[in-house]
């Protein structure tokens, strides 16, 4: 899997001297966002085969602005499931 950090270890960098060069050189700047689109093509098209760990592949994917959201509906659409009033009667014991 292509990464940053992998390139910085291939190079023998910090990561954060690599994030360095990168505002001092526009190529260096698109070489490392042309990691960032491999690396989201892969994590995409991968799990998608069933070869990558659903978990892991969803991890990374918020590096890339990726989210989990759920909506829950409080109430059904056809108003069956609205709340009904509660009615409390108060009778006096003898």
């Amino acid at each position: 899997m292509p990464s940053i950090a992998g390139l910085a270890s291939y190079l023998g960098k910090a990561r954060s001297r690599v994030y360095e060069y990168r505002k001092l050189n526009e190529e260096f700047k698109d070489t490392l966002e042309a990691i960032q689109s491999l690396q989201e093509c892969l994590l995409v098209n991968k799990v998608l085969t069933d070869h990558f760990n659903v978990p892991i592949t969803k991890l990374m994917l918020s590096n890339h602005r990726y989210s989990e959201k759920q909506e829950i509906d409080h109430q059904s659409s056809d108003g069956t499931m609205s709340p009904k009033p509660t009615w409390l009667k108060l009778v006096t014991l003898e």
